[in-house]
């Protein structure tokens, strides 16, 4: 149960049941189909939500013959109640874990690139090590996975830290990974391969795909490919998942810039080649498992992560290998 006041000062106590049932509704903005959800007659829902506003003096919801809406009381009370809510699981966590008994399962978030280089070669090793451990794999973009994160929908995850401002955040935590450099890359037919070297002029030739999340320094050192284009000059697309991309990229003339992490393989098969680019700056891509700083992760999780931190050790020598084979000279400060 939660203590508060309402407007009359008198002391009220909500259930987390109440809130988890009021956080559901407005998901779902119907009050047959949070029923439904909930596993529970719809008399019984309206009856909590109406005790709800009653304890604590204020509206929580408008009703209109369509759907259910938040009013600003009620969002208010939803936002706090969804950390009341994570914070009450994670209290059963640590408890659980006071007392060395193992949950048994983690959920562990990542955006697309990590999912595909860091945790798909080793989560199936991490299975037959731990075979008593249910994992359960998420993939998002930033945003959605630390949304989770403050849910208390996933124990940790991994994405891109530096360009993302997760690391401006001070309620997580962060285990680094190696960084992966960003690199220019291009079918290995590609016209632009014949040139001993290229310029931004160049580029303005062809299709170029950019990350949405470029860090200030370097948009500043590509202003060239953003001023107005001639009409044969081609067009920019801005990415925030690269994966849809590849297809493109390995059929057409589109140059992209991208982590080597996610092409490296492409690369070492002869499917994509890196583009020498005169003057280009030295773009990284930081990679971190990232947690709460106030919740406390079960014995498998940190188990988990150092399965990454291998995998990202092993990536990263495959990658320097993979950049030394295309051409040692241009990328120096890439690989050491």
């Amino acid at each position: 149960m939660v203590g508060c006041k309402n407007n009359n000062k008198a002391e009220v106590v909500m259930e987390l049941l109440q809130i988890k049932r009021l956080i559901t509704l407005a998901k779902l903005k119907h009050y047959s189909r949070a029923a439904s959800k909930l596993h529970i007659a719809q008399p019984s829902l309206s009856r909590s939500i109406q005790a709800m506003e009653s304890q604590l003096g204020v509206p929580l919801l408008q009703r209109n013959a369509k759907q259910v809406e938040l009013t600003d009381y009620g969002r208010l009370v939803v936002e706090r109640g969804s950390e009341l809510l994570a914070a009450a699981e994670a209290l059963q966590q640590e408890l659980k874990l006071m007392q060395g008994l193992e949950t048994g399962e983690i959920k562990v978030g990542a955006s697309p690139i990590p999912s595909v280089s860091l945790i798909g070669p080793i989560v199936g090793e991490f299975l037959r090590d731990y075979p008593g451990v249910d994992t359960e794999l998420v993939v998002g973009n930033w945003k959605q996975l630390h949304t989770k994160l403050l849910e208390g929908q996933i124990n940790l995850f991994i994405a891109e830290t530096r360009s993302t401002y997760l690391e401006q955040k001070q309620e997580l935590e962060f285990e680094p990974l190696p960084k992966s450099p960003a690199v220019l890359c291009c079918r290995a037919d590609h016209p632009l391969l014949a040139q001993a070297s290229v310029s931004l002029k160049d580029l303005r030739q062809y299709p170029l795909a950019l990350p949405r999340s470029i860090p200030p320094q370097i948009l500043e050192e590509l202003s060239e490919l953003f001023e107005k284009r001639a009409p044969h000059e081609q067009g920019i697309i801005r990415f925030e998942q690269f994966h849809p991309l590849k297809g493109s990229l390995t059929h057409c003339d589109m140059v992209a810039l991208v982590p080597m992490l996610a092409v490296a393989k492409l690369i070492h098969s002869g499917e994509l080649d890196v583009l020498r680019f005169q003057g280009m700056p030295e773009v990284y891509a930081h990679y971190n498992v990232v947690y709460l700083k106030n919740r406390s992760l079960p014995p498998s999780a940190f188990t988990f992560i150092d399965y990454v931190k291998r995998q990202a050790q092993y990536s990263r020598q495959s990658v320097a290998n993979t950049l030394r084979k295309v051409t040692e000279s241009d990328y120096e400060g890439l690989i050491t």
